[in-house]
């Protein structure tokens, strides 16, 4: 049961510092040492392995702010530092436009603050101008407030932004101006007693996926609590490893989790950015600066590696500065376990890998709530990869508001979950209940809106040869349609995936119809229960074993009710959205429903005209109230009804 933390923030928190600079670093030792310094700031600058992120420091207001502090102390460079705190300066005198506000906004405010806190003491900066930048900040920060003090979803990424914003313009105009403290009161609040709990319970998880996630909610709320920490000496991040179950340092192992060894991040929620690091490197190396975890340092050296050194967007390259620091202790990714679940009473995400090899496997099972327009409507969907995905979320982030997003991609038919469709409506799509919810302002809100209920992980086990997960989504769908509906998954030997589903539907004319998405058009058996799915070497068997007289059908990509979902949008198309989908239906007659199938993920032969190994040998029979499913050696025994493992 999740249960709201406590900790008073202002009650807490020391006084902020005079002296400048304050948000994220301080010109002298703070912190028992461990806290930033302008010395170790110059130091981390200058390092020969920095070059390349050096060069990108200029061009925004950020960069071009730490650009102008750092060279100041340069005699060689005074040139170059002038002209970068001009260009600042110039940005900090224009206002911020406010006006229908998005996430944006908020960034863009916090931007300010930081610029006006680090050239506080540049000569370029003078008094008529600091005045002038001040009440920019100060104009936008209360724009930001009326816009906080409605519905403010507490799961938005725009309520993260605003709040981030006032709380660094509160910290950064302290002593200079008169609404300062109260700046710094409503937005450390709007942290403490709103979005602290957010993020609780989501256990580092995000529900938007790996784009909005990692761009907006964990990265802003990492500049919050790093600006708090330098600016009053609070720190944070240990509070909420002591009082809040650690949220903030599982936020970096979600980021290592959901990474795929190709370097692509798990599908789910409107991911619209799968390829880059960018996000990952800011928000773990945020975190890492706090907890100097060596897998997380060592992880962080893998993605510079990994990307030549380009870790950083080139606006937000002031990040690597701030938060990377190349002497810290690095251990190898692979000291991790394999296996792991978060946010078990909200968003229900499991991720479980055969290891940390680059050729593993990871299989993702999602069961849990709805937090947010950025989610979908996808309880029960697994996805597995192995060299590149090859059971799949379908579909591509081309478009909020078009019909590819709101008739195909956010509902359940582009997942592979479970439709329960009705034969008098061949046109609807038989997913799981549709609906808009951006309104819950408090956690209590939240926990306390039915509506968001769609999900429970009901149990999960880890065992040396296997993992089981458990997860009940009846809720999710509409009223009428189900009675109960469960999706149990187990991980046996690192080789097969077992996904047993239990439907009771609400009337015996309803059709239960189970997904399974391929990105390449798979080969298909002669009986039609087995399809092979080949990608990038990585090769998925899937082998329908219940019920005994299963259909298998084939239906082409992006198709609903029988109707084509063209794939347009704002965003262009990307390679992978899926090709199609089986639907495995039971032809017979009643209520209750039971699917069983088994997947082997393995490598495809490297040898195209070599001798294949025949497959595992998988097989299934129902015994009284058990399920006795043979996997090649293993026997692994399930219940009929209800959920666990027998044996």
């Amino acid at each position: 049961m999740f249960v709201a933390g406590t900790h008073s923030l202002l009650a807490a928190a020391s006084p902020v510092i005079e002296m400048h600079p304050r948000l994220f670093f301080r010109s002298g030792g703070w912190d028992s040492g461990r806290g930033l310094t302008l010395a170790r700031l110059r130091s981390r600058y200058e390092r020969e392995d920095a070059a390349v992120v050096r060069e990108q420091l200029h061009g925004s207001l950020p960069n071009d702010a730490l650009r102008a502090l750092i060279l100041q102390a340069c005699p060689d460079s005074i040139e170059l530092s002038r002209a970068a705190a001009e260009r600042a300066i110039a940005k900090l005198r224009q206002p911020i436009d406010c006006e229908n506000p998005t996430t944006t906004q908020g960034e863009v405010l916090g931007f300010y603050a930081m610029a006006y806190d680090w050239l506080h003491g540049h000569p370029s900066f003078d008094k008529a101008s600091r005045k002038v930048a001040g009440e920019n900040i100060a104009t936008a920060a209360n724009s930001l407030i009326r816009e906080l003090g409605g519905d403010s979803h507490i799961f938005h990424t725009r309520m993260y932004g605003w709040a981030m914003g006032v709380a660094l313009a509160g910290l950064a105009l302290a002593g200079e101006h008169p609404q300062a403290e109260s700046f710094i009161e409503y937005g450390g609040d709007f942290f403490l007693e709103r979005l602290f709990p957010a993020r609780r319970l989501q256990d580092g998880a995000v529900h938007n996926g790996f784009g909005y996630g990692r761009k907006y909610t964990m990265w802003l709320t990492g500049h919050f609590i790093s600006c708090w920490r330098s600016a009053t000496g609070e720190n944070l991040w240990e509070m909420i490893d002591r009082e809040q179950d650690g949220w903030a340092r599982r936020e970096m192992l979600f980021n290592i989790y959901g990474r795929y060894p190709d370097g692509s991040y798990l599908r789910f929620g409107d991911s619209y950015s799968l390829t880059s690091d960018f996000y990952t490197f800011r928000a773990v190396s945020e975190r890492n600066a706090a907890y100097r975890d060596p897998v997380c340092q060592g992880f962080l050296k893998k993605l510079i590696t990994e990307n030549a050194g380009r870790v950083v967007e080139q606006p937000t390259a002031y990040v690597y500065f701030l938060n990377f620091d190349p002497t810290l202790e690095a251990a190898p990714v692979s000291s991790l376990p394999a296996r792991a679940v978060f946010s078990r009473d909200g968003l229900g995400m499991v991720i479980w890998k055969s290891g940390w090899e680059n050729n593993g496997t990871t299989v993702f099972f999602k069961c849990g709530n709805y937090f947010g327009n950025h989610g979908h409507f996808d309880q029960g969907h697994v996805d597995i990869f192995r060299r590149a995905p090859l059971l799949i979320d379908s579909g591509h982030y081309l478009t909020f508001s078009g019909e590819f997003r709101t008739a195909y991609w956010h509902r359940t038919v582009a997942h592979n979950s479970i439709l329960i469709t009705d034969p008098a409506l061949p046109q609807e799509e038989g997913g799981q209940r549709v609906f808009s919810s951006q309104s819950d302002n408090t956690i209590g809100k939240y926990l306390a809106n039915s509506r968001a209920e769609t999900g429970d992980l009901l149990e999960y086990v880890e065992e040396d040869w296997y993992s089981y997960a458990a997860g009940y989504f009846t809720a999710a769908y509409p009223e009428g349609r189900a009675e109960a509906v469960t999706r149990e998954v187990a991980f046996v030997d690192n080789r097969f995936v077992v996904v047993l589903d239990k439907v009771r539907t609400a009337r015996a004319e309803l059709s239960v119809r189970v997904l399974w998405h391929c990105p390449t058009y798979p080969e298909i058996s002669l009986e039609g229960r087995r399809f092979t799915v080949d990608r990038q070497g990585g090769r998925a068997v899937a082998t329908v074993l219940l019920p005994a007289q299963a259909a298998v059908a084939w239906v082409d990509s992006f198709e609903v009710g029988g109707r084509k979902i063209q794939p347009r949008g704002k965003y262009a198309a990307v390679e992978g959205m899926g090709v199609g989908r089986f639907e495995i239906t039971d032809p017979s007659a009643g209520t209750d429903h039971l699917f069983l199938t088994v997947i082997e993920v393995t490598d495809v032969p490297a040898d195209p005209n070599a001798w294949n190994p025949p497959l595992g040998e998988v097989s299934a029979r129902i015994e009284g109230g058990a399920i006795r499913i043979r996997l090649d050696g293993r026997v692994l025994v399930m219940r009929s009804s209800g959920t666990g493992l027998l044996q």
